[in-house]
């Protein structure tokens, strides 16, 4: 069953080097860890996951990001999903900015900021704020190391977010493999990114852990 799925990721990633072109990964990073948009470039994002041991709840998501300059990005977002308890459906509303810090060629740390309201059936209330640190570092070992933390606020007072982290390793100039961690709770997932065309990115997304199963597609403009 493992060489199957060996062999079945080995075709994707081909059928997609195939068919793909424009910039490189190297080139044009995805916007995670302390990367930000170029100045001037908007990017549309959605998604959608799954639980696997139930499908009968699911999330899914869009968002609106712009770089204000190449330093600067903005965001908003929109969530819709259903999950246990009495008030299954919900709705949730993002606001978001990074500020990043190139301290050289192969390091760069990011500020972001974000608040978020939820929306449960009784009309939108305010979730959260935080904000914290992110950095990302280039090894020159063909894998590129992210991670951070941050401070929020809540309705129930201050917490701390457990540090998390990603590996991303570059398999071609348009394909990578990000596996993410954290700690608190412990969760891990492992994300295939393809660039299948120069304004087109598709990430698929898998949870062991929670078996948990996403698909995700960034059009940048």
């Amino acid at each position: 069953m493992r060489i199957s799925k060996i062999l079945y990721i080995a075709l994707v990633i081909f059928i997609a080097e195939v068919f793909s072109s424009g910039a490189s990964f190297q080139e044009v990073p995805p916007i995670i860890g302390a990367y930000t948009l170029p100045g001037g470039q908007w990017q549309i994002g959605l998604g959608i996951g799954l639980p696997l041991q139930s499908l009968e709840y699911w999330a899914s998501s869009g968002s609106v990001a712009y770089g204000i300059t190449d330093r600067l990005q903005t965001a908003i977002g929109v969530g819709y999903g259903r999950l246990s308890g009495p008030s299954p459906s919900y709705f949730s509303y993002s606001l978001s900015g990074k500020l990043r810090w190139p301290f050289s060629r192969n390091l760069d740390f990011a500020l972001p900021v974000s608040v978020s309201f939820l929306d449960t059936g009784a009309g939108a209330s305010f979730s959260g704020i935080y904000s914290g640190v992110a950095f990302s570092i280039k090894t020159g070992l063909g894998f590129t190391l992210h991670g951070g933390w941050s401070l929020g606020y809540s309705k129930t007072g201050f917490y701390w977010e457990s540090p998390h982290g990603m590996v991303d390793l570059d398999i071609s100039p348009l394909s990578k493999i990000i596996a993410e961690f954290s700690f608190r709770p412990l969760s891990i997932s492992v994300n295939l990114w393809l660039r299948t065309l120069d304004f087109l990115d598709i990430a698929f997304i898998f949870s062991p852990l929670s078996l948990w199963l996403g698909l995700a597609v960034y059009i940048r403009i």
